[in-house]
């Protein structure tokens, strides 16, 4: 199956688990970057305000979802909420997702309602995995990663 492993990252977190997602599935990645700075207090700010409020933003992708078998999108959580770049992503390419999987990673908030929004958009969404850092030791992290490659290629 081939799968495709996109995302996007405000500090870097987000990215290495892309990253490492990727490397364990051998899967092709791409970074989604939008048109807003999100740095600092203010960008923090905005983004959480963003996020709440379901706002989108103009995106750059590189890779075409539609070209591949499986996409998996890998994503913070903002407010509760994905960011708008992941929310642009998501209605921009519903149509487009042969099968879809999500990750979200968070510092401890409930995330049902994040996976639930972004079912809602593409209800081709197979499998799920949440990620909350001050939840969960770097053990039971690097043991859902690996649980979640293992649902991933018994999809394929």
């Amino acid at each position: 199956m081939k799968t495709l492993v996109t995302y996007f990252s405000r500090s870097g977190y987000t990215e290495s688990l892309a990253k490492d997602i990727a490397q364990r599935i051998n899967g092709d990645l791409d970074k989604i970057k939008d048109d807003k700075s999100w740095k600092g207090a203010l960008g923090f700010v905005k983004g959480g305000y963003y996020a709440l409020k379901k706002k989108k933003t103009q995106i750059i992708y590189t890779k075409k979802p539609e070209e591949y078998d499986m996409v998996i999108i890998v994503s913070p959580v903002w407010a509760g909420k994905v960011p708008p770049a992941i929310n642009s992503y998501c209605i921009k390419l519903k149509d487009k997702f042969k099968n879809l999987a999500l990750v979200l990673d968070c510092e401890s908030s409930d995330l049902k309602k994040s996976f639930d929004y972004v079912e809602s958009i593409s209800p081709k969404l197979n499998a799920k995995l949440g990620i909350a850092k001050k939840k969960m030791s770097d053990e039971d992290i690097k043991k859902s990663i690996e649980m979640f490659v293992e649902e991933i290629k018994e999809i394929s």
